[in-house]
């Protein structure tokens, strides 16, 4: 992931004829990016499901069945939620490496995801994820502590997410930093997904009482090869 994104932005620095377009070697890098991603998002809004139906099945939880706690979540979700973020976090830093979207890659059927409408079924299920079960503040007092994500810090000064916004985040100094952690996660996430909505060209949208896609169907990326490659002989 990390070569992925110094590719991207390597390219992004040093080869492209303009600002309007992207080179070859971006181009491919993004798809491959925006592929694994798309990987990343589909496994932890599954698990996002687990951890809403194990929640349902906890007697303590049987009063409060509408919102997915936070501290509910299992522990492979909480794995898998920081890689997620960064993600999200080098793509609020750099909308016009990815959007509009690549060309796609050419990938077989059982690997093959199509990232915005696999960002629009976790975009749904997240909303149901009260984030406020440990209290997030913006502005520091006596009584608060600053919390830094751990991702955040190992990360800091990586050249790639340094657009990224990094917004200083307070939780009470008696609180859960593990569930708050994953709290300031969540939030980060329900606005990168809500960022989606408001691209300028959008991505996602809000019809019919939940989030779709609304991205264009890129050409796959193999096919609009070889399809040219036919042309040039046939030209010759």
């Amino acid at each position: 992931a990390f070569n992925t994104s110094i590719a991207i932005h390597s390219a992004d620095l040093a080869d492209c004829f303009s600002e309007e377009c992207r080179s070859v070697i971006q181009e491919q890098a993004a798809a491959l990016g925006l592929a694994m991603f798309s990987l990343l998002v589909q496994r932890c809004t599954c698990l996002l499901q687990e951890s809403a139906k194990a929640q349902q099945s906890s007697p303590k939880d049987q009063d409060d069945q509408d919102d997915i706690k936070v501290s509910s979540f299992i522990s492979d979700l909480k794995e898998l939620l920081p890689s997620v973020k960064v993600w999200s976090d080098w793509m609020l830093g750099y909308p016009d490496t990815w959007n509009p979207p690549p060309t796609s890659l050419d990938l077989p059927s059982q690997v093959a995801v199509d990232v915005w409408s696999t960002l629009a079924d976790f975009c749904n299920i997240l909303t149901a994820v009260n984030q406020s079960e440990v209290p997030l503040y913006k502005d520091p007092d006596d009584d608060l502590t600053l919390l830094i994500l751990e991702e955040d810090r190992l990360l800091s000064g990586f050249v790639p997410l340094l657009a990224a916004p990094q917004d200083p985040c307070y939780v009470e100094k008696t609180s859960d930093k593990v569930i708050a952690a994953d709290c300031k996660r969540v939030t980060v996430l329900k606005y990168f997904l809500e960022a989606l909505c408001g691209q300028e060209e959008p991505l996602l949208a809000f019809k019919g009482g939940k989030y779709v896609s609304v991205a264009p169907v890129p050409d796959t990326m193999g096919k609009e090869m070889g399809s040219q490659e036919g042309k040039q002989l046939e030209d010759e």
